[in-house]
């Protein structure tokens, strides 16, 4: 999953896209940053909670900056999800895609 990491406004800033690519080694390019979810995490679903309120209020309390905000790795990494068990992750991820 790929983060926008700068934005001139709090509703771009965080945005995430998913890339199904296997590939190790993935280059992103400039204001973004790269998440691999482990074994435990359902990318579409970590995928559509990155739309959620919940989310939308982590990414403005750790926003920095005045014209060009900003957020770290670190404090993107810092995102405390709740993780429903694998299989109800698959089911919620998969409801959403079919939107």
């Amino acid at each position: 999953i790929i983060f926008a990491d700068a934005s001139e406004d709090y509703k771009d800033l965080g945005k995430a896209i998913m890339v199904d690519i296997d590939e190790d080694n993935i280059i992103a390019g400039l204001h973004t940053h790269v998440f691999r979810p482990n074994l435990q995490v359902v990318s579409e679903f970590l995928m559509y909670y990155t739309k959620t309120l919940n989310y939308f209020k982590f990414i403005k309390r750790q926003g920095t900056g005045i014209s060009v905000l900003g957020i770290s790795k670190k404090n993107l990494s810092n995102f405390i999800l709740g993780l429903p068990e694998y299989k109800e992750q698959q089911k919620i991820g998969d409801f959403f895609s079919k939107l």
